[in-house]
């Protein structure tokens, strides 16, 4: 950073403080500004964001990820993506207890990931089978079980730059 744009190390500005998350003097309700860490945390931030794929609370695949982003609806969908299963199927497939397996159904079922069907037989039984939207998730799993062949499940050497 150029000297003429860099500013006095040694000003310290000073101004009161209203929230919580602010540094805060003991003697006082201040908060302590330093302009030099404050440019190069505007610098980092202006770095990051080109080469970011989406940015915003708004984006697409942050959004998908809280929708089936945790490893239980993993595992089920995963599970589900060769056909439509009973409970103690998928509970057994993939190793979930019956109480979190119950919870992680729900969710994917309130999301309209997954759909339920009751079959009215002695005795009845619940399968549950992937929507039309679940479906659409065959090739994104897929693609994330390539790369973690690749890169996860075979060892590969770290190149370490300065």
């Amino acid at each position: 950073m150029p000297d003429r744009l860099m500013p006095n190390r040694s000003t310290v500005y000073r101004f009161p403080s209203r929230t919580k998350s602010e540094l805060r003097t003991w003697y006082e309700n201040e908060t302590i500004y330093n302009p030099v860490i404050l440019y190069l945390t505007e610098e980092r931030q202006t770095m990051t964001k080109g080469k970011s794929p989406c940015e915003g609370p708004g984006c697409p695949a942050l959004l998908a990820i809280g929708m089936i982003g945790s490893e239980l609806k993993l595992g089920v969908l995963h599970s589900l993506l060769s056909g439509p299963k009973r409970f103690n199927e998928l509970r057994l497939a993939t190793g979930i207890c019956q109480s979190s397996l119950a919870k992680t159904l729900k969710e994917l079922e309130d999301s309209g990931v997954a759909e339920r069907k009751v079959i009215f037989d002695r005795p009845v039984a619940v399968e549950y089978r992937l929507s039309p939207m679940g479906e659409d998730l065959f090739e994104a799993i897929r693609g994330l079980e390539h790369w973690a062949t690749k890169w996860v499940m075979e060892p590969h050497s770290r190149n370490v730059t300065a």
